[in-house]
């Protein structure tokens, strides 16, 4: 399995949205993140996001992206502090070779922003939101561009990433070529762009429109095109939240051998999820070569910090939010089927 090159290994938050004080390590393979609504999920995907963006872009200063990822009012890396606007805050994303610091000391004090990159430039780092963007591609650039509507910049960013033009055939490695076939066959096609309008090409030379197109569907899709045009190459960073979003149980299976398969050609892979389903597809499609941590974020009692838990073991989740609530109901049906019969 391919080693890469600018996988993230570590995350330090300091009164940071949720988060009092985390720390988190990451496997340079699959990063699977759980835990109930408001533990933060999302917010450290789009940590880790912005800082991986930030190297890419070079002269993007990591605080910079920070706000534009976040996107608060107003705009400004104060307002991303625990305990109130100004109050002293801190994050740090460490990586192979480079890592990104943002640290403010007080609400009226110095800012101190760090940049540490190799020679070389990292590969793309992509960020997949639950809501499908490439479907209204043109209107998503246009708002952003004018600023009509205050917006988060992963919208924008994703959508510009599956614009990029398609590499040559002779460019994309078999693994990728072989990843895209597979995701060909469910989806029934490839994609095209034109001037930001997102095409299924299917056979016959049919054209079916985004908006046309099943949003499960769209989500492979993106998927294909990413890897069509480069932006997932060994190397690169892919951040998903909730790939279960809009897909049939019968899709999630080719969902996670997809990312699966992405940490198995060298691209570091997180997503963050509530399915029951994919937390045991991974279980079942677990290889002994990959290499997959799970981290499951709660909220400790009585103190109310989110904390974080990691393990390599899926059957060894704790706290599990996901299985708890599925037990629960598997012994509420049993209950009432018992209680039917009597």
């Amino acid at each position: 399995m391919p080693d890469n090159p600018n996988a993230i290994t570590r995350l330090r938050l300091e009164n940071f949205t949720a988060f009092r004080e985390l720390h988190m390590r990451f496997s340079p393979g699959l990063n699977v993140l759980i835990g109930e609504n408001g533990t933060g999920k999302t917010h450290v995907l789009k940590v880790l996001y912005a800082a991986a963006a930030a190297w890419v872009q070079r002269d993007m200063l990591f605080e910079t992206k920070l706000v534009r990822v976040f996107a608060p009012e107003p705009a400004r890396a104060s307002r991303l502090a625990r305990d109130g606007d100004g109050e002293p805050l801190l994050a740090e994303v460490s990586a192979r070779g480079r890592s990104a610091h943002f640290s403010l000391v007080a609400g009226h004090g110095p800012r101190g922003v760090e940049e540490m990159p190799i020679d070389t430039a990292p590969a793309p780092a992509v960020y997949i939101p639950p809501r499908d963007m490439l479907a209204q591609a043109q209107g998503v650039r246009r708002l952003y561009d004018t600023r009509e509507v205050d917006m988060e910049e992963v919208y924008v960013d994703v959508v510009d990433a599956a614009t990029a033009e398609l590499l040559r055939p002779g460019l994309v490695a078999e693994a990728t070529r072989s990843l895209m076939t597979d995701v060909e066959v469910v989806i029934g096609g490839r994609v095209r762009a034109v001037n930001q309008r997102f095409y299924l090409e299917r056979t016959g030379d049919l054209l079916l429109e985004f908006p046309l197109v099943s949003e499960g569907w769209r989500r492979l899709a993106l998927v294909w095109r990413l890897l069509a045009n480069g932006q997932l190459a060994p190397g690169a960073l892919l951040f998903w939240d909730e790939p279960e979003t809009n897909l049939n149980p019968k899709l999630i299976g080719v969902v996670v051998e997809v990312l699966l398969e992405l940490a198995r050609m060298g691209v570091q892979v997180f997503i963050a999820t509530h399915s029951y389903v994919v937390l045991e597809e991974i279980g079942l499609r677990l290889g002994p070569e990959d290499r997959v941590l799970f981290h499951a974020l709660y909220r400790d009692e009585p103190s109310g910090d989110v904390r974080c838990s990691t393990t390599d073991n899926p059957a060894e989740i704790d706290p599990n939010a996901i299985l708890d609530t599925f037990g629960d109901l598997y012994n509420r049906t049993v209950e009432r089927a018992l209680g039917e019969r009597r």
